[in-house]
């Protein structure tokens, strides 16, 4: 049983990026147990075993979306606590410690890092002030937070979360179901590669949008189909 892991890390990876060797050397820890699964297209399996080290459980999706893929990993996963983590997000050190950590306090029940974007331009630096105030009015982390949840509390309801979009607001319902979700200080540095490609104030209010017109009732899927029109320069997990 000791040989269980702590923390199982799921990472949906739904194109080919050269961010991702980044993704799993900041998964490396000594501080507890862990597991990787990489969860994938048939194509992209293919291409990345052998590649990547054996101690990485590499499994297949035949659906689309990051959501679906998060579910095929959580129902993988051995260890007690749940991360998930975007293939262009670098977790802080210590991360392993801070998410234990988090779960000292009674009331918590999942949570998420605070977020660093890779980008000089003066807007996209100054985006997570912006993502804090919104994830206390609407009660809701972005997934490039790294969630981190009980894996009980989500495998009890995983129907919620397979889409193809929108995983991320359904994730933080079931937190706050449970408990408190809570926000962690130690950054995340993720990919501002979409803010770069379609522009950083479009972005941020398509991305709104989305989010508001979700809460409203729109369906995942077709928000999935809006946000995912044909663009140039940045792929996405489809």
């Amino acid at each position: 049983m000791t040989d269980l892991p702590a923390i199982s890390i799921i990472i949906p990876y739904g194109y080919f990026s050269d961010e991702l060797e980044k993704t799993l050397l900041s998964t490396h820890t000594t501080l507890c147990r862990t597991e990787v699964i990489l969860v994938t297209s048939h194509n992209l399996r293919k291409m990345l075993t052998g590649i990547l080290p054996d101690s990485i459980l590499i499994v297949e999706s035949n659906q689309k979306g990051r959501g679906h893929f998060c579910a095929i990993g959580a129902a993988k996963a051995l260890g007690p606590i749940l991360l998930f983590l975007h293939a262009d997000t670098w977790l802080p050190k210590l991360w392993c410690k801070k998410v234990l950590d988090a779960f000292t306090e009674p009331a918590v029940a999942g949570g998420g890092f605070s977020t660093y974007f890779r980008s000089n331009h003066w807007f996209v630096k100054r985006l997570p002030k912006m993502y804090n105030l919104f994830s206390k009015v609407m009660g809701e982390f972005w997934g490039d937070r790294a969630i981190f949840m009980r894996r009980k509390d989500l495998v009890a309801d995983l129907d919620r979360i397979k889409l193809p979009i929108m995983e991320d607001v359904e994730m933080s319902k079931i937190i706050r179901r449970k408990g408190k979700l809570k926000l962690l200080p130690d950054k995340v540095s993720t990919s501002a590669a979409h803010f770069v490609v379609k522009g950083p104030f479009r972005h941020v209010m398509h991305v709104m949008l989305f989010r508001i017109l979700y809460a409203l009732g729109v369906s995942a899927e077709r928000i999935y189909r809006w946000y995912y029109r044909p663009m140039t320069g940045v792929e996405s997990v489809r």
